[in-house]
């Protein structure tokens, strides 16, 4: 199951991140578009490696078990 949410996630940030890219050359004319290009990329880490996020879904994790095995449990 995990492996298939960070599957799903890579791939979506794959399919996103060209995009992005493109999006912040056209928002900074000029001088800043390098910028621009490593703002795009350092948002895109950012919400890769953010730890609330990351406490969020192990959070999910945990108490998506719990319910299961007190399912379990409630039908033996």
């Amino acid at each position: 199951m995990q492996s298939m949410i960070v599957a799903g996630l890579i791939l979506l940030i794959a399919i996103a991140l060209p995009f992005s890219i493109i999006a912040a050359r056209k928002s900074t004319r000029g001088k800043g578009r390098v910028a621009g290009v490593a703002l795009s990329i350092g948002l895109a880490f950012s919400i890769l490696f953010d730890p609330r996020k990351q406490e969020v879904v192990e959070r999910t994790g945990k108490s998506e078990k719990e319910s299961e095995d007190r399912n379990k449990q409630g039908e033996v």
